[in-house]
């Protein structure tokens, strides 16, 4: 069997900039706040209980903000080829042994699929294009083709 799937790229320098702007940000605005209180000679755990719930949320609210100020193509796709062929799947350039493939999950989220292959190696995540119908069937193709047909449960 073999077939083409049209995925979403993963976007890893993007959201590995984005991550990396996100902490030098959160930190230009931690660090006077810690020596503030230093100087103050703040004692007690609420300071720090304060920052250490001030952290997580600056970053929950930033990192998707600079996701979006990075360039780049946010709906960039792929094509990979795929066949099934003697016990092994090729995805691309990627060869998975079928015998290592303990299952596959599929989950829809406002229209767009997502298939996790999960293996005793590294997982494979492929996400469809947002918007393309043809990208979604050709991701249940795939699924179907491994055998995992009822993971596919359309909402």
């Amino acid at each position: 069997m073999s077939g083409e799937l049209t995925i979403k790229r993963s976007g890893g320098w993007r959201k590995a900039a984005a991550l990396g702007i996100t902490a030098v940000v959160v930190i230009l605005v931690m660090l006077p706040m810690a020596r503030m209180l230093s100087t103050r000679l703040e004692a007690g755990l609420m300071p720090q209980i304060g920052i250490a719930i001030l952290v997580p949320v600056l970053i929950w609210l930033l990192y998707p903000q600079m996701m979006k100020l990075l360039p780049g193509d946010k709906s960039a796709s792929e094509t990979l080829r795929w066949t099934i062929r003697d016990g092994m799947l090729t995805l691309g350039e990627t060869e998975i042994p079928q015998k290592t493939i303990k299952m596959v999950y599929c989950w829809e989220k406002d229209g767009d699929w997502t298939v996790n292959i999960e293996t005793t190696g590294k997982n494979q995540l492929l996400r469809s294009v947002e918007g393309d119908a043809r990208s979604v069937r050709q991701l249940y193709a795939l699924v179907d083709a491994l055998g995992f047909r009822s993971q596919w449960r359309e909402a």
